[in-house]
């Protein structure tokens, strides 16, 4: 009885630890509006000739013209909330809200099983801080406002993600259980994510490293091995379907041309973003650095039997790169992009995998360091190694002001900024569905300053928004007269202060 009654308090206080990361950023999602392509994707336009065909013509033309996502196309439009056409205020947020907790939930515990799957002979307390703790990692370090508080990023990118990590513990379940419904659920959760082109290379070599590497490959059972490969081929085929997209030949011609970088340059870039980010996580975020050496403390204590060969960190790190790489190449060559910069929506599919890549080298590296020193955690141990956490968490964190780059912390700074460019941008919105003219113009004497927890609906300042209602997509700016169904929205509002 004592052991349950400690057992749920552990629970309680991991959980409450959980609501912590997770509340704030719901404080930024709630204060969401209507942005960009929201509008051009939503289904009820004035020339419709029905709520189906117009669904289905227009996830055609999407495939054809703008990219090979096309079973994100699909969902953008058939559950896209402007597709109510009234005015949403919060509930746009409260929605917003709802997909981000469904998706939290799914990040969790993909994570918890493949944290399961690192310290596999590691006590269930000590699985379900680290899980905690990489967690930590993946939700204080950056905030990703183009997935988190936009309906379209949202499904374009934080879902895919999602189903890819759920891919990966469904993989890791199966290898473990042989249980069909894991193979269920790893089939549709991979052919999900693998739609989506920076998905394909992460999803391939985790699947080969824990169905075929980690376990040991037998080249005489071809039987076995074909059986044992056929979700993989699976997920190739939902990937040559986005890869193959008319769509992406398209859209790549619109931002570079028969002249752009060359694969070479493209790959030397990608190498480039990659040691930029991790060199940004390690130099601006003390806290992400204290969590990293908490996991390698962790994966001292989870090692117990010293006589277990920790994976090779070197290899882990190495594919794990290479996943990385692949997954941001297709998108950076089709931007032709040669500098650092990348759009908030890669850089999250980024963070999350070189993320997940530093937390499982960091309890690889303690489960190492366990494995080659005789180190016997006495309590005298283990009060000199949180000692010098806490020293360090004092220096680096509290007393350099690290705290402040918390995103958790960020955010509740940011609050008045949140607030008032949602009252702003709800109230631009309102007027514009209110109006009784054909032609809106809408003047603001005032802006708010730029944050990065509020998603801006894209209308710019000046710009005569005045698409045809019969075209699907404009690749000139958003489309937000065809929504409201006015013949021409104008914004007349001044620029974004300066800080």
């Amino acid at each position: 009885m004592l052991t349950r009654i400690k057992s749920n308090k552990h629970n309680l206080i991991i959980w409450l630890l959980y609501a912590l990361l997770i509340i704030p950023m719901c404080y930024s999602i709630f204060y969401s509006v209507p942005a960009s392509d929201d509008f051009a994707m939503a289904l009820g336009r004035a020339n419709s000739k029905g709520f189906f065909t117009e669904l289905f013509s227009n996830t055609a033309f999407f495939y054809m013209k703008r990219g090979g996502t096309i079973i994100g196309f699909f969902v953008e439009m058939i559950i896209n909330p402007l597709n109510a056409h009234v005015h949403l205020g919060h509930a746009y947020g409260i929605y917003m809200i709802i997909a981000f907790l469904l998706c939290s939930a799914g990040v969790i515990y993909s994570v918890r099983t493949i944290v399961d799957y690192i310290l596999y002979d590691a006590g269930s307390l000590q699985q379900r801080i680290a899980a905690l703790v990489v967690i930590a990692v993946m939700f204080s370090t950056y905030y990703y406002v183009e997935a988190f508080n936009w309906f379209v990023g949202m499904i374009a990118y934080e879902m895919p993600m999602v189903m890819e990590l759920l891919a990966f513990a469904y993989i890791i379940r199966y290898t473990r259980t042989g249980k069909k419904k894991y193979l269920v659920g790893m089939i549709i959760t991979g052919i999900i994510a693998a739609n989506n082109t920076v998905m394909d290379v992460p999803l391939g070599l985790f699947f080969l490293y824990v169905v075929f590497y980690k376990p040991g490959f037998d080249k005489s059972d071809i039987k076995g091995n074909i059986k044992k490969v056929l979700p993989l081929i699976v997920f190739m085929i939902s990937g040559l379907v986005g890869v193959v997209a008319p769509g992406n030949f398209v859209r790549k011609s619109q931002y570079v041309d028969e002249t752009g970088p060359s694969v070479a340059r493209i790959a030397l870039q990608v190498a480039i973003d990659i040691a930029q980010r991790i060199f940004r996580i390690i130099v601006d975020h003390p806290f992400t650095v204290l969590l990293f050496i908490i996991l390698i403390y962790i994966g001292v204590l989870s090692n117990a039997d010293r006589r277990k060969k920790t994976p090779s960190i070197l290899m882990v790190l190495v594919v794990g790169i290479i996943a990385v790489a692949g997954s941001l190449f297709p998108y950076v060559y089709a931007r032709g992009f040669t500098t650092t910069y990348l759009d908030v929506r890669i850089e999250y599919v980024m963070d999350y995998f070189l993320e997940l890549i530093m937390c499982t080298a960091s309890l690889l590296i303690g489960r190492r360091i366990a494995e080659k020193i005789d180190l016997i955690m006495t309590p005298q141990v283990n009060l000199g190694i949180v000692s010098a956490l806490i020293m360090f968490a004092y220096v680096c964190v509290i007393n350099n002001y690290g705290y402040l780059d918390i995103i958790q912390v960020d955010i509740l700074k940011s609050k008045s900024i949140i607030t008032s460019s949602y009252e702003l941008w709800d109230g631009i919105l309102t007027e514009i569905e209110e109006s009784d003219e054909d032609d809106v113009v809408i003047t603001r004497d005032y802006n708010i300053k730029w944050s990065p927890y509020f998603f801006y609906s894209g209308i710019d300042d000046g710009v005569v928004y005045d698409d045809d209602p019969s075209v699907v997509y404009s690749t000139e700016h958003i489309m937000p007269n065809v929504y409201y169904q006015k013949n021409s929205i104008i914004l007349n509002i001044p620029d974004t202060p300066n800080e």
